[in-house]
């Protein structure tokens, strides 16, 4: 590096000439920027400092601009200390020769953790790792050999901060404490962050001995140069993932379902065992099952319906949670400010940032009861029944609803279900019951949920004191199509009836009293 400049007057100048070899172009090229491409055929380039670029006197005029001055003229300080990789080859020619077996053939992830160990320099490495997180999405990926899983934000952002803020980018487990890091002793990481999303790899020999800082050179300068190509590799992984569960949810159709097209041909493992139709257009053609049985049209709006409701409630996290997350932390950071601050207005920060964080309880909350799966888990009845009672507010708010548990010491029951479904056929008879008050005349409108548990069963009773049902259709009310409702679909019950069978549960109207109509589950454990 070399002033030009007269030393009189060197502290009056605002630019720099500098004169880099060969070998320093390629150090260059790994600032974050995809706006430069260095060509220059000839040994040496020369290269003008301004305030916040650097500009290139060859054949075509580059920019390159960084945050401010001094970050650049450190950069550029750094460039005398690069080591040679290799004895008998160039680093650049070794890294552009690594760069070609890391990326050979590959098309997803998956392949770049198998061509790791093609390169010399990793043979001894028998683990690697790469961890993708799209910003905005509720959740990060992790690709390893052993297993591919979904991972927190919260737990990738730890272990982002951590690398990015490690100068030699080597550590071991108790350096980063992460159980998303399946390694076993010491290891190399190194970040990389674009506009939207960002990407961690890991390297490990399996041992507790530190690499050697050609080791840490070679493997923190291989990734930053593959950063444009492990971008590219990485978005395209995430698309393949996207399409795979399109394709799980096709495969797993409730009726039979066949979609091809020039460029796919799914369909779904259920046999046909109605007749079929078929529509199509010059782009795609579709085959489904006509659903003839009142009971598979029962199943299939309450799919469907299951499915926007989960479509939304993904949406709606989606949407709130980064927004959410910026509030308590600056709620929390003012709370922490030392500056004095008035009595009310502390107290009103804190229930701002408390108001944040009970809206992200109930956003998991929600997305986690609407997940639509056969699985069942222990399930708290109070946590289930409010939630749902909170879903049917656009129904239900103008009416008094009250929870009680009966012959219980705590209030509240645990049992072995699936969440899903009971909340779905808790739902339906709440907005049932809400729009049979809505044509009453009483002054107090009341919904009454009664749960009680018994030695073979639990007990749970939505009842209301609305106009109650006509005694010509009570005995087939659970009948699909028939309602008591001008605009009804008369589906509501027979979806409920279809769930309480896959809980191990029955439904019934109970005998209807003049004041009264009760409609009960009963659980079987």
């Amino acid at each position: 590096m070399e002033n030009q400049s007269n030393s009189s007057h060197a502290r009056k100048r605002k630019d720099l000439t500098l004169y880099i070899d060969k070998r320093a172009k390629q150090e260059l090229a790994f600032f974050d920027s995809f706006e430069i491409s260095l060509t220059s055929k000839k040994s040496q380039s020369q290269y003008t400092l301004k305030n916040d670029s650097v500009e290139f006197s060859n054949n075509s005029e580059y920019r390159l601009y960084t945050p401010n001055e001094d970050s650049l003229k450190k950069h550029l300080a750094n460039i005398q200390e690069i080591d040679s990789l290799s004895t008998d080859i160039s680093p650049l020619q070794n890294l552009e020769d690594s760069f070609k077996k890391l990326f050979k053939n590959v098309t997803h992830i998956d392949d770049i953790i198998l061509n790791f160990n093609k390169i010399s320099n990793f043979k001894h490495y028998h683990f690697f790792q790469i961890l993708v997180h799209e910003k905005g999405q509720s959740q990060a990926y992790s690709f390893s050999s052993e297993s591919k899983e979904t991972i927190t934000v919260s737990s990738y952002n730890n272990i982002f901060s951590k690398v990015k803020k490690s100068k030699n980018k080597h550590f071991d487990l108790k350096d980063i404490n992460s159980e998303d890091i399946h390694v076993i002793g010491s290891f190399l990481a190194k970040e990389l962050e674009y506009t939207d999303l960002s990407i961690i790899v890991i390297a490990s020999r399996g041992d507790l001995f530190s690499s050697q800082k050609e080791e840490k050179d070679f493997f923190s300068n291989l990734i930053s140069y593959s950063k444009i190509k492990l971008a590219i590799i990485a978005k395209h992984t995430l698309i393949l993932n996207q399409k795979m569960k399109i394709q799980n949810i096709i495969r797993n159709f409730p009726i039979y379902l066949n979609i091809s097209s020039k460029l796919v041909n799914l369909e779904s493992i259920q046999n046909a065992k109605n007749s079929t139709k078929t529509i199509s257009n010059e782009h795609v053609t579709i085959t489904y099952e006509t659903v003839e049985s009142s009971t598979n049209e029962a199943d299939l709006f309450h799919h469907a319906r299951l499915m926007i409701m989960g479509e939304l409630l993904n949406t709606l996290s989606h949407e709130l949670s980064n927004p959410l997350f910026g509030i308590s932390i600056s709620t929390e950071m003012l709370s922490l400010d030392s500056n004095e601050k008035d009595i009310d207005i502390l107290s009103t920060i804190k229930e701002v940032g408390l108001s944040a964080s009970r809206c992200q309880v109930i956003i998991k909350s929600f997305s986690e009861l609407y997940n639509e799966t056969d699985i069942k888990t222990e399930t708290s009845l109070k946590t289930l029944i409010n939630e749902t009672l909170t879903l049917t507010k656009s129904e239900s708010k103008f009416f008094k609803k009250k929870i009680n548990f009966i012959n219980t010491k705590e209030d509240d029951i645990y049992i072995f279900t699936n969440p899903t479904y009971l909340s779905q056929i808790v739902f339906n008879l709440v907005i049932n019951s809400s729009q049979s008050l809505k044509e009453s005349l009483l002054q107090t409108k009341e919904i009454n949920i009664d749960v009680q548990e018994m030695e073979d069963e639990v007990t749970i009773s939505v009842r209301d004191n609305g106009p109650g049902i006509p005694e010509s259709k009570s005995n087939n009310i659970f009948n699909p199509f028939v309602t008591t409702k001008e605009n009804g679909t008369g589906l509501g019950l027979a979806i409920c009836k279809r769930l309480c069978e896959k809980i191990n549960a029955t439904i019934e109207l109970r005998n209807q009293s003049s004041e009264w109509t009760e409609f009960r589950i009963n659980i079987h454990k």
